[in-house]
C-alpha cells in the first residue's frame, strides 16, 4: 500500500474544524465544534473571549501552513518547521530553558528515528 498524500490532504482539509476544535479544547478553550466551524466561516461567535477566538483562528492558520508545505512536497520533520508551526499557532506551553532546547530536540529526533515507518511494512509485503 502506497501513501496517498493527495487523499490524506483532502481528508485533513475537510476535517479542519475538528482539528482546530481538538487543539483549542486541549488548550482549555471551551468552544463547541459548531462554534469553531462558524468562526472558521468568518462569523464571530458570542460569549467567547477575543483571545480564545484568535487562538482558534491561529490554529487554523497553522494547519493551513502544514497543508501548504506538505502539498508542495517541502514538509520535513525538523526544528525550523516545528518553530514555524508554533509561531503561527501560539501556545501557553512553557518550554524548557533556551540552553536546553537543542538537546531536547535531539532527544526527540532520536526517539522518532527508532520508530518504524508506518508504510515500510506495506512496501516489504509484511501487511
Amino acid at each position: 500500500m502506497q501513501p496517498k498524500q493527495g487523499l490524506a490532504l483532502q481528508l485533513a482539509k475537510r476535517d479542519l474544524a475538528a482539528l482546530v476544535y481538538d487543539a483549542v479544547n486541549l488548550e482549555g478553550v471551551a468552544m463547541t465544534l459548531p462554534e469553531v466551524q462558524t468562526l472558521l466561516d468568518g462569523i464571530t461567535v458570542g460569549g467567547h473571549r477575543i483571545s480564545d477566538q484568535n487562538m482558534a483562528l491561529n490554529q487554523a492558520k497553522a494547519w493551513d501552513y502544514l497543508f501548504d508545505v506538505t502539498a508542495r512536497g517541502e514538509f520535513q520533520f525538523d526544528k525550523p518547521t516545528a518553530l514555524n508551526i508554533h509561531n503561527i499557532a501560539g501556545s501557553n506551553y512553557e518550554p524548557p530553558a533556551p540552553n536546553e532546547l537543542d538537546e531536547k530536540w535531539s532527544e526527540l529526533e532520536q526517539l522518532l528515528a527508532q520508530e518504524a515507518d508506518s508504510y515500510s511494512g506495506y512496501n516489504n509485503g509484511m501487511y
